[in-house]
C-alpha cells in the first residue's frame, strides 16, 4: 500500500471519530415504525453517515489489508451466547422487524468495538485525544449558538444532522432563566441530555491526558466544551459527575478499589428500587415535575412488561410498541419513548438473560480499569452507569452507542 493510501485510511478513521456526534442519516419508515400512525425514530431502520464510513473502513481492513480479528476462547463463548440470545429473542419478539434492526445495530457496535481494539496503529492515545478534543470544541460551538440565539443554525450544519427548530417549537427542551425561556443546547444530537453525556464523557476521557502539557489553546478549548455542557442544563449528567467526584476517592483507596468490580450490581439494584417506587400507590397523589412524572410512568410500564416476559423480554427495540398495551396508564404521544433507565429497558426487551450480559460487560470493563489503576477510564464507566439510571441514550442512540463502544474498546488488558 502506498504512503498516500495509508494516510487516507488514517484520516478516514479520524474523520469517523470526529463525526461520532452527528446524526446525518437516511430514515426508512415501514409500518412497524408507526405507533398510533405516528413515526417513531427509535423504530425506524436508519442508515447513518457514520455507518457508511465504518463500512468503508471495515471492508478495506478485511479485504484489502486482509486482516482478521483474533478472538480468545472466552470471547468466542461470549459471542456465541450473544448470538443464541439474539436468535431466541428475535423468534419470540412481539415485533420482528424492529428487533432484527436493533440486533443488527448492536452487532455493528460489537464490530466497531473489535475494529478499534485491533487498530492500535491508528487509535493511539495522542491522536485519539486530539481528535476528540477538536470534535468536542466544534460541536460545542453549535450547541452554544442554540442557547444564545434560541434557534438552530441550518445550512450547512443540517448536513451534519442538526435539526431545524427554535425555542418556540412545541416539545423542544427549554430552560427558564429569570422568567424567560431559553433553548437548551442540542448541537447535532437528538437531545440536550445526550449532548451533555457526550461532552462529559469526552472531558473525563481526554481531560487528564490533555492537560499533561497545558497551553492557552487547550484551556480555551476545554472552557468552550464546559460552557456547552453547562448550557445543556442536564440534571442527570450533573448527578453523574457528582457521583464521579465521590468515585475518585473510593478508587484511590486500595481497600475499596477491588470491590468496585461489582459496582454494576449496585446500579441494577437501584433500578429495581425505582421500579418499586413507580408501583407504590403511596405517591399517587404527589405532583411531580413533568420529566420525573414521565419517568415514573415509563418505569411503571417496564414493570408490567418485565413481569409478563421475565426470561426473554418482549423483543429488542419493542418497548414503545408494547407500552401502549399497558391498560393502567393513560398514554400520550410524548410517552412514545423507551423507559429512561437502561437496565429496566434491557430487562423489558431482552429479559433476565439480557440483564446478565449487561452486568457481565460492565463487570469485566471495570475490572480492567482497576487492574491498570486508570482513574479516568473508571470514571467514564461510572458516569455511564449513573446516567443509565436516568436515561436510555447509551442503549438507543447511535452517537452515544458509538462513543461507548469506542471507550470499551480502548480499555486495557484482555477483551471481554
Amino acid at each position: 500500500m502506498t504512503l498516500g493510501k495509508i494516510q487516507i485510511e488514517k484520516y478516514l478513521n479520524y474523520l469517523l471519530l470526529f463525526l461520532l456526534p452527528t446524526q446525518t442519516a437516511l430514515h426508512f419508515w415501514p409500518a412497524s415504525s408507526l405507533v398510533f400512525g405516528i413515526r417513531v425514530d427509535y423504530l425506524a431502520p436508519t442508515l447513518y453517515l457514520t455507518d457508511i464510513l465504518f463500512l468503508i473502513l471495515c471492508v478495506h481492513w478485511f479485504f484489502w489489508k486482509r486482516k482478521r480479528f483474533i478472538f480468545n476462547k472466552k470471547t468466542k463463548i461470549f459471542f456465541l451466547l450473544i448470538v443464541c440470545l439474539a436468535l431466541v429473542n428475535t423468534v419470540f419478539s412481539t415485533a420482528t422487524i424492529p428487533t432484527l434492526y436493533k440486533w443488527f445495530r448492536l452487532f455493528e457496535m460489537a464490530a466497531f468495538y473489535f475494529y478499534v481494539s485491533e487498530r492500535k496503529d491508528v487509535f493511539s492515545q495522542a491522536k485519539t485525544v486530539s481528535v476528540f478534543f477538536y470534535s468536542a470544541i466544534f460541536f460545542s460551538v453549535i450547541g452554544i449558538y442554540h442557547f444564545v440565539f434560541g434557534k438552530t443554525i441550518g445550512v450547512p450544519f443540517n448536513f451534519l444532522g442538526e435539526r431545524s427548530f427554535t425555542f418556540s417549537t412545541p416539545g423542544i427542551a427549554l430552560v427558564k432563566i429569570g422568567g424567560r425561556n431559553f433553548l437548551r443546547a442540542y448541537s447535532t444530537l437528538p437531545h440536550p441530555n445526550a449532548l451533555a453525556a457526550y461532552l462529559a464523557l469526552t472531558i473525563l476521557f481526554i481531560g487528564e491526558r490533555l492537560l499533561k502539557k497545558t497551553n492557552v489553546f487547550k484551556i480555551a478549548g476545554l472552557l468552550i466544551i464546559i460552557t456547552a455542557y453547562v448550557l445543556t442544563f442536564s440534571l442527570s449528567s450533573n448527578i453523574a459527575l457528582l457521583v464521579c467526584f465521590v468515585g475518585v476517592f473510593v478508587f484511590k483507596n486500595k481497600k475499596t478499589r477491588k470491590t468496585l468490580k461489582y459496582l454494576s450490581l449496585v446500579f441494577i439494584f437501584i433500578s429495581f428500587l425505582f421500579l418499586s417506587f413507580s408501583k407504590n400507590r403511596t405517591f399517587e397523589n404527589f405532583t411531580f415535575p413533568e420529566s420525573i412524572a414521565q419517568r415514573i410512568q415509563l418505569a411503571n410500564a417496564s414493570g408490567d412488561l418485565i413481569s409478563g416476559n421475565f426470561l426473554l423480554g418482549t423483543g429488542l427495540n419493542t418497548f414503545i410498541i408494547n407500552e401502549v398495551k399497558v391498560n393502567n396508564i393513560f398514554w400520550q404521544t410524548w410517552l412514545l419513548q423507551p423507559v429512561h433507565n437502561v437496565f429496566l429497558l434491557v430487562f423489558s426487551e431482552v429479559g433476565i438473560f439480557g440483564l446478565i450480559f449487561v452486568y457481565y460487560i460492565f463487570f469485566t470493563s471495570i475490572k480492567k480499569t482497576i487492574g491498570q489503576k486508570d482513574t479516568g477510564l473508571f470514571l467514564v464507566l461510572l458516569f455511564v452507569l449513573t446516567t443509565s439510571l436516568f436515561d436510555h441514550y447509551w442503549f438507543t442512540l447511535q452517537q452515544n452507542l458509538l462513543l461507548l463502544a469506542f471507550v470499551l474498546a480502548i480499555l486495557p488488558k484482555e477483551r471481554i
